[in-house]
């Protein structure tokens, strides 16, 4: 266990909180594949698609 983990973790969930309120239309993709969480010791994710934007998900509003 890392000792500096805990404020690692406070340091990325602060940004990614503003993004989220900044940006509240942006949601996960729901055409793409489920994200899979993968490592032992450094969880996470590789890629996680998002679409932005009020309509139906066209490809202009797609990002990754």
């Amino acid at each position: 266990m890392c000792i500096g983990q805990f404020i690692a973790k406070t340091e990325l969930t602060v940004p990614i909180n503003a993004v989220l309120v900044l940006l509240p239309n942006l949601r996960p993709d729901p055409d793409a594949p489920t994200p899979k969480i993968t490592g032992a010791q450094l969880r996470g994710l590789h890629s996680l698609p998002v679409v932005w934007g009020r309509g139906s998900g066209s490809d202009a509003d797609r990002t990754a």
